[in-house]
């Protein structure tokens, strides 16, 4: 089975929200983000993200129509360069089984050509300690661009 034949897009919708939860309770615990909320708090804010209208999802399907992974993301005016697009990518997943393919590297490629074709650039976050993460993203062309940092009071 070649990897080409496992990346086809299709956009999530609403009704989708509880497959989307499903699979970010995962992606967070593959980060090993200590204090994640409860399957049933992740639902509800994946159902409040989609009804904003703010963002979209996009299912990311294997050969036999099985959800392999998922990108959540919004489009905004771009920060430095205001009469263009952006794009920032809150979530991108793929599930254990299919790491380590150029699943990952596919999926992007495929969301910026056919969801973000419009877009100047494409913003993310990536916690420090999440190495295998830093390094795909290191991969496809990311770079550093800001710091950020939290104290916990």
């Amino acid at each position: 089975m070649s990897v080409q034949t496992l990346i086809r897009l299709k956009r999530a919708g609403l009704a989708d929200a509880d497959a989307l939860a499903r699979m970010n309770r995962q992606m967070i615990g593959d980060e090993g983000y200590e204090g994640h909320l409860p399957l049933s708090k992740l639902k509800e804010r994946m159902r409040g993200w989609l009804e904003s209208g703010e963002y979209e999802a996009v299912f990311f399907l294997g050969e036999d129509g099985s959800r392999i992974g998922y990108a959540l993301y919004e489009k905004q005016t771009d920060a430095l360069f205001f009469a263009k697009r952006q794009v920032f990518l809150r979530h991108f997943f793929v599930a254990r089984g299919y790491r380590k393919k150029g699943v990952g590297t596919l999926a992007f490629k495929a969301l910026k050509g056919r969801f973000w074709a419009d877009a100047s650039r494409v913003d993310l976050h990536v916690l420090i300690k999440n190495e295998r993460a830093v390094d795909f993203w290191y991969g496809l062309g990311f770079r550093e661009y800001q710091l950020g940092m939290e104290l916990e009071i």
